[in-house]
């Protein structure tokens, strides 16, 4: 019997999210595009096996019921066979005592000891008659606790065969390389499910605003089989999509940070006027509420953050000079807020 808490690295008393970490952590190792060996692909059956016994509660219940009366077994038949071994190896004793210290009349051994029992004992009763006959009673007693264990397993495994071939569920994990601008739309698309069997394509529906890492879970409507879509969002060279929003990285010029301006960025459906307040430094964040992403689960916030640029020609005639000038506009340094070390505290 298979051990699925060994196989997915987890305890006994492990949560059903505790066992989907594990299982996307070790399906996403041993899945036969990544690690295509026999040995790989062999753990990567086992994982799913354990992941769909021990992520569907009933499943487990009854996994941990009949997990409980297999132990069971194993130690009664354990303790039986040491119980076993002990008796035959005290009659054995007997005898040997018996004979070492000689009997009138050649008694056999079990004569010997009804002769005893009959008799008055005043140093009493023999440690070996006791002992056999104590485990002449336990091996009664294990003969019918095994068989009731034996009939119990029978049964659970039986009941959890029905189960099993009832609520069984093929679970598959996929990870989908998507650009920005899938995500911004929504679109469709088919993802390849590599089997043992073959590969099969599937089509299903980017929600919008998924970000890098976003995982979708969808199932068949007759609950036979789960898919598992991990995302990974393609960079993009001014668009990102985080959990407060869609970030858009702007370029303004020196003088228009200084001075500020209005300027045009682009929208998600018509260009938007921006308004760049004078002063403004390098990275600051402007918050557009309402312009971006009008997904389920995002914000639906724009924020446009501005890079200030200096001059890309450095030998521009005069260049130097006005950027000397503007050294002194900056008494104290700049840098003056860092320390030396990053984990100085």
């Amino acid at each position: 019997m298979l051990d699925y808490y060994r196989i997915l690295g987890v305890k006994n008393s492990a949560t059903i999210d505790d066992v989907k970490r594990a299982y996307r952590i070790l399906a996403r190792r041993y899945h036969p595009d990544i690690n295509p060996s026999a040995s790989a692909s062999q753990k990567f059956r086992e994982v799913q096996e354990a992941y769909q016994t021990l992520s569907d509660p009933d499943k487990k219940q009854l996994y941990d019921m009949t997990a409980e009366a297999y132990q069971k077994k194993i130690f009664n038949d354990r303790l039986k066979s040491y119980s076993t071994a002990q008796g035959f190896k005290s009659s054995s004793n007997n005898r040997e005592g018996s004979q070492s210290k000689g009997t009138p009349n050649n008694q056999t051994t079990a004569q010997r000891s009804t002769s005893t029992q009959a008799q008055p004992r005043t140093s009493g009763p023999s440690p070996w008659e006791v002992v056999s006959d104590d485990i002449a009673a336990l091996k009664d007693g294990l003969t019918g606790a095994t068989n009731k264990i034996k009939t119990l397993f029978h049964s659970l495994k039986e009941t959890g065969n029905t189960l099993l071939k009832k609520k069984s569920k093929k679970v598959s994990i996929v990870e989908l390389s998507i650009s920005v601008e899938d995500s911004l739309k929504g679109i469709k698309k088919k993802v390849e499910i590599v089997e043992p069997t073959g590969t099969r394509k599937v089509s299903i529906q980017i929600p919008v605003g998924v970000r890098d890492g976003s995982i979708l879970r969808l199932k068949k409507k007759t609950d036979s089989e789960e898919l598992i879509i991990i995302f990974r969002l393609a960079a993009h060279s001014f668009l990102s999509i985080k959990p407060k929003g869609l970030i858009m990285e702007v370029p303004v010029t020196m003088h228009e940070a200084l001075y500020g301006a209005q300027i045009k960025v682009p929208g998600l459906n018509d260009e938007i006027l921006l308004k760049v307040p004078p002063g403004t430094q390098g990275g600051t964040e402007l918050r557009l509420k309402g312009q971006g992403i009008q997904g389920k689960d995002s914000p639906g916030d724009l924020f446009v953050r501005l890079m200030v640029m200096t001059p890309p020609d450095a030998s521009a005639p005069g260049l130097k000079e006005v950027s000397e000038k503007l050294e002194k506009y900056h008494p104290h340094n700049i840098r003056e807020h860092l320390k030396s070390s990053i984990f100085e505290e």
